[in-house]
């Protein structure tokens, strides 16, 4: 067989062709890879997402921005949303429904204010890496974080949202029907954003728990309010005012009843959506004016000298007065239950309710719009004793009755309402704030507390902002473009490429 001569210069051109296409290779390989690095590194903080779904899931509307762009204006709106997981971690999730990755939603979302306000910034950081910084979080905000946990700090407050709040939930069926971020994100910003005084006054003069003596704070209780960035201070209703920064009132272990002109304070207190909490026990005589407020008022009512015990696995160290209470789970709707939300992050926590005092809610007294739930609860064994009088059952230990009204917000040249909230919180056990209790790690009284007064303490907003609705997102074409975009993808593209590669093939062979 004739073997091709080739000269000396023919081989060192085919030589040089032959690196000159390595090259390019190479480079073009290089170029792949620089992009992608450069795509992948910009993903986080500069927008790279276009919503085209019908819904416009990660897409902000005109109430959100007009409520953000007036704290925007007043130098208010500077927050950081912190992801607690590596932006690509979203991806990988089971939460799927109907082609969507909820999870990419709400890490998507998050971006999308960012984008759109220069005050807000999106970061992520993984706990398993940045243990530290979980740990000094995790006690700032009270919550054991984990990877499902966004904290919204804004420049007065900080909040603990979980991915599951992002989403609407049938009651029924439970299975994902909407997703509801939009409300969550900007509720959360107007929250930690908008400067109001934490103060919470504990009532003197009724033979009440000493909280806070010559400028010190004398209990447990005081000191964990103090610690979690509330300002705590007495207040004598008989002979001052209430504080107009005050948002919490507090009466603990009242051994003498309120004055008719007290009662009415407190009554214009809480008009004001303000909140009140109240903690009695089984030795807490009759305080009828106190009584009356509560019940008239807001349904809710404790039955003097009873003492409520269980012998089996509702108590501690097998005394039945030391009640461990239960969480009442066992509602329709947990993401407009304000007792759930209290809750629903720390239901792994024992909660301890020594020397517990019957209560019981009545709606006879209360006005329409009200609602009162069951926060805690015994077991269904427990047994509530009145001179001598046993009665068998499941009893509450903590209520919560709550208002809300639609009002103004206070900015002319806003049209938008929020929804205010009055709260009462009436805790049958006065132990259940005490040292041993409220201080102790082995218990969730703490947190629970904590719980309930960021949700008093902290202005709550309800805007005007539904849920977006979970459908099918498919994009949606009509058959015949469907089929000639097949086409296109499937067969045209990989012929264009096929007859490309046999020319570069054919002519590098002749040459």
């Amino acid at each position: 067989m004739s073997k091709l001569n080739l000269s000396s210069g023919e081989k060192k051109n085919r030589i040089k062709r032959g690196s000159l296409s390595v090259a390019y290779t190479v480079v073009f390989i290089i170029l792949i890879i620089a992009i992608n690095l450069i795509v992948s590194s910009v993903a986080g903080s500069i927008n790279l997402t276009i919503d085209l779904t019908a819904e416009e899931f990660i897409s902000i509307g005109n109430v959100s921005r007009n409520v953000l762009g007036a704290l925007q204006e007043s130098g208010d709106l500077e927050a950081t949303i912190y992801l607690c997981s590596d932006r690509d971690s979203y991806e990988n999730t089971s939460s799927i429904v109907n082609g969507l990755r909820l999870p990419v939603l709400v890490r998507d979302l998050c971006e999308q204010y960012a984008y759109e306000f220069d005050g807000i910034n999106v970061k992520y950081v993984n706990l398993d890496l940045e243990p530290k910084w979980a740990l000094e979080y995790g006690e700032k905000t009270n919550t054991t974080l984990n990877m499902n946990n966004i904290i919204v700090e804004g420049k007065y407050h900080a909040r603990v949202l979980a991915l599951d709040a992002f989403y609407k939930v049938d009651s029924e069926t439970k299975t994902y029907v909407g997703f509801n971020g939009e409300l969550r994100l900007t509720t959360a910003l107007l929250q930690s954003c908008i400067s109001e005084p934490q103060v919470v006054s504990f009532t003197t003069g009724h033979g009440e728990t000493t909280q806070v003596a010559n400028g010190t704070y004398a209990n447990s209780l005081s000191y964990i309010l103090s610690g979690a960035g509330f300002s705590v201070q007495n207040v004598d209703l008989n002979k001052e005012e209430i504080s107009k920064d005050t948002k919490i009132l507090i009466v603990d272990d009242p051994q003498y009843d309120f004055t008719d002109g007290e009662i009415e304070k407190l009554m214009d207190y809480t008009a004001t959506y303000n909140s009140v909490i109240v903690l009695v026990d089984d030795s807490t005589p009759a305080l009828p004016n106190l009584q009356d407020y509560l019940q008239e008022e807001w349904g809710i009512n404790y039955k003097p000298f009873s003492q409520i015990t269980e012998e089996k696995s509702g108590a501690y160290w097998k005394e039945p007065w030391n009640l461990s209470a239960q969480y009442n789970t066992d509602v329709e709707d947990p993401d407009s239950s304000a007792a759930y939300q209290l809750f629903k992050n720390i239901q792994n926590a024992s909660i301890s309710m020594p020397h517990s005092v019957e209560l019981f809610a009545t709606k006879s007294g209360t006005k329409d719009e009200f609602s009162v739930e069951t926060v805690l609860q015994t077991t269904g064994e427990a047994t509530s004793t009145t001179a001598g009088t046993a009665t068998e059952g499941k009893f509450p230990l903590m209520l919560l009755s709550a208002n809300a009204d639609y009002v103004d917000i206070d900015d002319e040249n806003s049209t938008n309402q929020v929804l205010k909230y009055q709260y009462v919180m009436l805790i049958g056990s006065t132990d259940f704030g005490a040292t041993g209790c409220i201080d102790s790690a082995s218990y969730g009284n703490g947190a629970l507390l904590l719980a309930a007064a960021r949700t008093m303490g902290v202005e709550r907003y309800s805007l005007d902002i539904d849920y977006k609705k979970i459908n099918d997102v498919a994009l949606a074409l009509e058959s015949g473009t469907a089929s000639r975009l097949g086409i296109v993808i499937c067969v045209v593209l990989p012929a264009i490429i096929l007859v490309l590669g046999l020319v570069v093939f054919f002519r590098r062979r002749h040459l």
